[in-house]
């Protein structure tokens, strides 16, 4: 599944708040998620966990399996922002760069937050701008899969297969409050 695939299958699960309202929801999840991932690295390159280390709160689930997870959570919001900016040419078009240089996981998620707090702060005056950001954040996000051997093809259709059991139609927040995964 490529990024251009993956956007209109996320765009189903989109919560329709108002752009405004969106927008800063978006934002705060790609915060979020981006929070998740990056925990993840931490934990394997400072505190000498492997990636082939179960979680204590889920033993059936490795932290390559937890990064797998996060990215696709954060590709949905990327994908998301992406579709409301406009930028899904310019995020694809970027994932296709075979050019694009491989970085360290540590420097994947410091690029990603500094990236992803330009993309705040310019999202709500200058959208065509931001869409660079977005591309950025795609990049890293696909670098940490990558050093995790998972492919970002995986990574989105998980997240995608995801989202249909728990929103079957389409986004509701019944179903948000009563997740069944």
């Amino acid at each position: 599944m490529t990024f251009e695939q993956y956007v209109p299958l996320a765009m189903r699960t989109a919560n329709p708040d108002t752009p405004l309202i969106s927008a800063h929801n978006y934002i705060l999840g790609l915060f979020g998620e981006g929070g998740e991932l990056t925990d993840v690295v931490k934990k394997v390159i400072y505190h000498g966990h492997s990636l082939d280390q179960a979680l204590k709160s889920d033993p059936d689930t490795t932290l390559r399996e937890k990064i797998k997870i996060e990215g696709g959570d954060s590709f949905w919001y990327i994908a998301v922002c992406a579709h409301q900016v406009g930028g899904v040419k310019a995020v694809s078009d970027y994932l296709k760069d075979d050019t694009c240089f491989d970085i360290d996981p540590e420097m994947s998620c410091i690029a990603y937050v500094r990236n992803l707090s330009e993309f705040a702060a310019c999202v709500q005056h200058l959208p065509g701008v931001s869409s660079g950001f977005l591309a950025a954040m795609a990049v890293c996000v696909e670098q940490i899969l990558k050093w995790a051997g998972v492919p970002l093809e995986e990574a989105l259709s998980y997240n995608i297969e995801k989202l249909r059991k728990r929103y079957p139609l389409k986004f509701s927040s019944e179903d948000s409050l009563n997740r069944v995964v």
